[in-house]
């Protein structure tokens, strides 16, 4: 079966949310993250014969520029769309090197190239790879996936520059494995240029389409929506312009700076998109956790109540006699025999049964007998009102009378001790 595409008029969250429910979609794909990942590219995918700037403004037309126009420093400029790889692995003939171009690695060329341009570094388009300034034809001003392939848009500088864009079709990325700029940013795996070349190594590549004229800075953008909505009838478009102001107002509705351009508008949106959908997904996982623990608790709580109560009453008794044997063994003390209790047992009305049954609780033994066992095996405590030194000293009421040659041994023994305590005997 076919993965879903978007219908006329339908908004990006509403075609997910269909994508996402699809029956297809759920069987090809089962993991959530990676069903939204490729229904995302789905809407992203362009009506046929449209681009990208079609699917990005929902019904807008797209114009080719057959001639080329000068910017604001007088230079002879030109804007082409070009395709730069597509998914496959590729072996260099010469070099022998391989690599695995797949749609997840071309995103994060997209967003490596949005932080590199972002931070003042151009991605410069040559010829045979040279690095030589002289070779140096123009720029690359934007990249983009479309569903297999990479595009990029060039901006070739010169007459010269051009017309070899119309002689040659071909061009090859220069791919660097850690790109570190000159203040020592590192960007990882990043296309560092555009060359164009005879012989690329990726074959079957389309030639270079003009699509607009370089402009000056404050030169308005043009945009091309439908000029009504919600009609039958075939609207011609109508072209709009993006003026200083609307870029402004775009920039504060996004809370972004003036590195956010009307040229990298469209990566800034999709990196925007991605970051908080990947936010949504974390939430809904962590949500899905909760609720997970959420309905444990009440199956423990449901299992606790289908515990004979009888058989807790028994349970509960056996436990408080264990707890009383440990303070007759001078175990514990009577005060941590309470706690014990109030803890482990619970109140004849409300028997802790996770306490006190392992089916309860879920364990191999139930919890009471694991921590009553334990102190069974504690040294003996000596008690507050059974230490020797009070015991004979309370024994006595008169000192020194009437007293049985092992009483006096004995209270001999309480002399000696309280005077190494620092006190006189009574």
């Amino acid at each position: 079966m076919p993965k879903p595409t978007k219908r006329p008029a339908e908004k990006f969250e509403q075609f997910v949310t269909r994508c996402m429910g699809d029956e297809t979609m759920n069987s090809d794909f089962p993991d959530d993250k990676q069903r939204r990942a490729v229904c995302q590219t789905q809407w992203a995918k362009p009506d046929k014969g449209a681009s990208r700037m079609a699917a990005a403004f929902a019904g807008a037309e797209f114009k080719a520029a057959e001639t080329a126009k000068f910017n604001d420093k007088g230079q002879l400029v030109q804007r082409f769309r070009k395709d730069m790889i597509s998914v496959g692995v590729y072996r260099h003939p010469y070099h022998e090197w391989s690599m695995d171009v797949t749609p997840e690695r071309m995103d994060k060329w997209v967003a490596t190239f949005g932080a590199m341009r972002a931070n003042g570094i151009d991605i410069e388009v040559v010829v045979d790879h040279s690095m030589d300034a002289e070779a140096v034809r123009g720029y690359l001003v934007d990249m983009f996936r479309e569903g297999d392939t990479l595009y990029g848009i060039h901006e070739l500088i010169g007459e010269d520059s051009i017309k070899l864009a119309q002689t040659v079709k071909n061009v090859s990325v220069l791919i660097e494995k850690e790109y570190v700029d000159g203040k020592g940013v590192s960007y990882g795996e990043a296309i560092t240029h555009s060359s164009i070349v005879q012989q690329p190594v990726v074959p079957g590549q389309e030639g270079f389409v003009p699509i607009a004229a370089s402009r000056g800075v404050n030169s308005p953008t043009s945009i091309f929506v439908l000029s009504v909505e919600g009609t039958n009838n075939k609207q011609n478009p109508q072209e709009k312009t993006m003026t200083a102001e609307m870029l402004k107002q775009i920039r504060e509705i996004l809370g972004a700076g003036e590195d956010f351009t009307e040229e990298n508008m469209l990566t800034r949106l999709a990196e925007r998109i991605t970051a908080d959908t990947d936010e949504k997904l974390k939430l809904s996982k962590d949500m899905a956790e909760l609720k997970g623990q959420v309905e444990s608790l009440k199956s423990k709580d449901k299992t606790a109540s289908k515990v004979d109560p009888d058989i807790l009453d028994d349970r509960a008794e056996n436990a408080e006699e264990k707890i009383d044997g440990l303070v007759e063994k001078a175990k514990i003390t009577p005060k941590v025999a309470a706690s014990l209790k109030e803890i482990l047992v619970g109140e004849p009305t409300k028997r802790n049964a996770y306490m006190l049954s392992r089916k309860v609780s879920g364990t191999d033994e139930s919890i009471t007998r694991k921590i009553l066992g334990a102190l069974a095996d504690n040294d003996s405590v000596e008690l507050g009102e059974k230490t020797k030194s009070q015991a004979l000293s309370m024994s006595r009421s008169v000192p020194n009378a009437d007293l049985k040659p092992d009483e006096k041994e004995v209270d001999r023994t309480s002399e000696i001790a309280m005077a190494a305590s620092g006190h006189n005997a009574p």
